[in-house]
């Protein structure tokens, strides 16, 4: 959805929360899908609005600034690591366990890829830092690994879930050479048996200069020091429209989590803040 008020050049772009989190409805007290106001906090899911990468590309629109209202807890940010999520399908050859050379067992096969992926996370954290992040490396988690239904069978299949964020210096392309060379061997080793692919589309990490104009007119004029997170947003694509920072109420330790809300004591900071930006962009 795009809204727009007044006309001419410049002025200042709002972008909302960009993502969204499936849900179990037995974990949640309220409706997930409604807005509900309790104990001074509004609940609901997130909503997505995940088109900042098509709207990049269509739009003329060329604002000065760009706002993104993720949860920020009303402080200014102008850097963030990346994320990009991946799958490993491992495939074996099922037989009886009585006799294990029957059959090539999925598990074993992923218990080696773990440790090259191990090994890649260690590398990056040696190689690459950055200490405006809280967390100055990036990161590497395991999401998931599940393989096999019976204790008496080979098992055929196992699959890897893991997730990276990049920081700022460590570009995706870069990731996914590295993260290619570190596989190959052990892909060599079982051909058609190891597939890797994306689970959702990357996003790069993003920084954009404390020095910029844009950057210290908006710190001096809402009197907040820019910060860096280890969260991401769709800031990569929209700065190719304008400058853009990051800046909302909420917390992210509310992000992605059963019965998720805003306290509402952010609001009326929130409409003062904004209502500056307007008037210091727009009129």
């Amino acid at each position: 959805m795009l809204s727009s008020f007044g006309s001419g050049k410049g002025g200042l772009l709002f972008s909302g929360h960009t993502d969204t989190v499936d849900f179990d409805k037995n974990t949640w007290n309220q409706d997930p899908f409604k807005l509900t106001e309790k104990d001074n906090k509004l609940y609901g899911l997130e909503t997505d609005m995940s088109g900042a990468r098509h709207f990049a590309q269509s739009t003329n629109i060329k604002p000065d600034c760009i706002i993104i209202g993720e949860p920020t807890g009303l402080k200014l940010v102008n850097a963030h690591k990346g994320h990009l999520s991946y799958k490993i399908d491992i495939f074996g050859n099922t037989g009886h366990s009585s006799n294990p050379s029957n059959g090539i067992n999925s598990i074993e096969i992923a218990y080696k890829v773990i440790k090259k992926l191990i090994d890649l996370k260690k590398y990056l954290q040696q190689k690459y830092t950055h200490k405006d992040f809280s967390i100055s490396y990036p990161t590497m988690n395991f999401g998931s690994i599940q393989g096999g239904n019976t204790i008496n069978r080979i098992c055929s299949l196992c699959t890897i879930t893991f997730e990276i964020r990049p920081i700022p210096q460590l570009n995706l392309k870069t990731l996914e050479t590295l993260l290619q060379e570190k596989l190959k061997k052990i892909k060599q080793k079982w051909p058609n048996r190891i597939f890797l692919k994306n689970l959702f589309f990357s996003v790069p990490a993003y920084e954009i200069s404390k020095s910029h104009q844009i950057v210290q007119k908006v710190e001096k004029f809402c009197k907040m020091k820019p910060i860096s997170v280890n969260y991401c947003t769709e800031a990569p694509f929209l700065q190719k429209i304008a400058p853009t920072l990051i800046l909302g109420p909420g917390s992210i330790e509310q992000a992605h989590y059963p019965n998720e809300y805003l306290n509402c004591n952010f609001i009326e900071p929130t409409k003062k803040i904004l209502k500056k930006l307007i008037i210091k962009f727009c009129y």
